[in-house]
């Protein structure tokens, strides 16, 4: 037998005896499967370690590792100090990588890093992306094939995650493009519709006024930036190199306007600040509103001086609203069912009841004129609550097509750094097929796969899988298996 063959046998052999792990035999002690989590530079690498606390009595260990493949690249895999006590070989697809490691015999013991990856972030990725590195399939065995993990809690798994950032501190190998490190070069100019800064601009000088009549209700700024990979913002929306911002309503006296212009890298920032002062329309008859917005639906049509009449639609959950009427001139007065709301400011919450709901604003102009607004809000009615006879208790859980031990199936919460998650735990008959999990965060919409599951342990008597989705004060989930017959838990 040639040396190709007898390593392929080797690996062959020692894949055997990893599939065979978790299915007889005496308890084995508590060991923790652990990544990290590192920042890294658009462009730039990262080597990222797999660490086991006790390696002692295994001779081989299969691990599966996700990743998100838009976001990282994986460069290498090599051995560990620790992996360096086996021998190491991999697989790897589209978003995951599988590493084997075996040797003849039982190690006596031993800790660290099993294996070092080596990923590349993607050049053209943002800050604040990322991408969570799951430990998403283990096997274990002794020399004679047979480990098994009968303890709550004897494997322990602790996921890792890669971020990006945009930050000269960061090294990653000296791979981050310098292009993210330019000075920031600030404005070029700055330009109102409709009225002149004073002073003239100056990209050193920070501070302007500009005076508009009375009758204008609103201005747009059109800033023109000196590099063209900053961004800027007008009153903190951003606006496209070379474009107007959105018209910025003005109350009648004065307003100040800030124009913030930031490095490509988020680094430097450089604020501009424009007082425009709007002059009063004396005994003006205009009664008309500039703007008029709901604060939780669109209105329906979509908002002109010369419409008057509304609708809006929401949800059966909205039990109160507040309302925002801008005056196209700032003397006007406005009254909100009645009760007095100044200009531009949000009303205080008006109770909704199921079904329509009538809401007029009326505008008084300086000469005693009015035009009144009128808005028809209908609330929809609660959902009935949902049917769950298709639903079995988690102790009865049944996927298509498996005969299953009912009374071995739970569905619990599981705390992973400082969040809780949804976890299923079906106990399986040899031989019958894997289930398909799935997750939900309101009983209509389902999700499977590694992007909204992580299986946790699967060794063809046991499946333990968890949602993927923290729950929070604010969120439902839940979880079952396909087919109608599942596991549902809720917070």
């Amino acid at each position: 037998m040639n040396r190709l063959s007898k390593h392929l046998t080797r690996i062959l052999a020692a894949a055997a005896l990893a599939l065979l792990a978790l299915c007889t035999g005496a308890s084995a002690a508590t060991r923790t499967f652990a990544l990290p989590r590192y920042l890294a530079n658009p462009g730039g690498t990262v080597e990222v370690p797999v660490t086991l606390d006790d390696a002692s009595g295994l001779a081989a260990i299969r691990v599966r590792i996700n990743f998100d493949p838009e976001l990282l690249q994986l460069q290498s895999v090599k051995a560990g100090p620790l992996g360096k006590a086996f021998e190491l070989s991999h697989g790897k697809g589209e978003g995951f990588v599988q590493l084997l490691l075996f040797r003849a015999g039982s190690l006596a013991g031993g800790s660290g890093r099993l294996a070092v990856l080596k990923f590349k972030a993607n050049p053209g990725a943002k800050a604040k992306e990322y991408s969570d590195l799951a430990i998403a399939d283990i096997g274990l065995s002794d020399s004679s094939g047979v480990i098994r993990l009968r303890q709550k809690d004897s494997l322990r798994l602790k996921n890792g995650q890669v971020a990006v950032t945009l930050s000269p501190d960061i090294n990653n190998g000296g791979s981050g493009p310098a292009e993210f490190w330019k000075d920031l070069q600030p404005l070029s100019g700055i330009t109102l519709a409709g009225s002149d800064l004073k002073p003239a601009f100056s990209p050193s000088v920070t501070s302007y006024t500009a005076s508009v009549a009375g009758t204008v209700a609103s201005i747009k700024i059109r800033p023109a930036l000196a590099d063209p990979n900053a961004t800027v913002k007008v009153n903190g929306q951003p606006v496209k190199p070379g474009s107007a911002s959105s018209p910025v309503l003005l109350d009648v006296g004065g307003n100040t306007i800030t124009v913030r212009v930031s490095s490509q890298n988020g680094t430097r920032l450089k604020t501009y600040k424009i007082k425009v002062t709007r002059g009063e329309a004396t005994g003006s008859s205009d009664a008309s509103l500039a703007a008029l917005v709901v604060n939780t639906a669109p209105l329906a049509p979509k908002f002109k001086v010369t419409t008057t009449t509304y609708t809006a639609n929401v949800p059966a959950s909205t039990k109160t609203l507040r309302i925002k009427a801008t005056s196209t001139l700032g003397s006007a007065k406005i009254k909100i069912n009645g009760t007095r709301v100044e200009s531009g400011n949000l009303s205080e919450p008006i109770p909704l009841k199921t079904g329509p709901n009538a809401i007029k604003i009326v505008v008084t102009a300086q000469d005693g004129s009015t035009k009144t607004y009128q808005i028809a809000i209908t609330r929809a009615k609660p959902p009935a609550a949902p049917v769950l006879q298709d639903f079995l208790a988690a102790a009865m859980i049944r996927p298509r097509g498996e005969s299953m031990v009912a009374r071995e199936s739970e569905v619990s919460k599981v705390v992973q750094d400082g969040q809780k998650y949804l976890q299923l735990t079906i106990r399986r008959n040899p031989g019958t097929p894997k289930p398909v999990v799935e997750v939900s965060p309101n009983l209509v919409d389902w999700f499977s796969g590694d992007k909204h599951t992580t299986i946790l342990l699967d060794d063809g008597a046991v499946l333990k899988v968890r949602d993927n989705t923290p729950i929070t004060p604010d969120a439902k989930r839940f979880i079952r298996t396909r087919g109608g017959a599942g596991a549902l838990e809720r917070d």
